[in-house]
């Protein structure tokens, strides 16, 4: 996986990668206990966090949930103030989730089955 700064168009060299998209991300809605999550134009998930968790002083909170509907599924999210990272795990799929400024995020879609298998 390509570290930081590196162009979207990098990973379409990434054969464990389905598809990039770049979406808009209401941090906002991410504070209840369920969050929809639209990967792409054609998917939607919702997510329902089961644990919350502040780092005192540092305005980051850690959020742990699952997808719903999804057997062994897991949604881990960083989220500050101004921005939101992180992974959901659904099935063979891994969705990243990079902001990428002004509101945007990178939403890589990674199939899990294609990793090697120390994954």
């Amino acid at each position: 996986m390509p570290k930081g700064g590196a162009s979207l168009e990098s990973f379409r060299n990434d054969s464990t990668v389905k598809s990039v998209n770049v979406t808009e991300l209401n941090r906002t809605a991410l504070d209840g206990e369920r969050a929809e999550f639209n990967p792409s134009s054609a998917e939607k998930k919702v997510l329902r966090f089961m644990e919350s968790r502040r780092v005192e002083g540092s305005g980051k909170e850690i959020r742990h949930g699952i997808v719903e509907g999804v057997p062994g599924s897991a949604v881990t999210l960083f989220i500050r103030e101004t921005y939101v990272r992180g992974f959901v795990r659904a099935g063979s799929s891994l969705y990243v989730i990079e902001p990428l400024g002004d509101g945007l995020y990178s939403v890589v879609h990674y199939d899990a089955g294609k990793f090697p298998k120390e994954f």
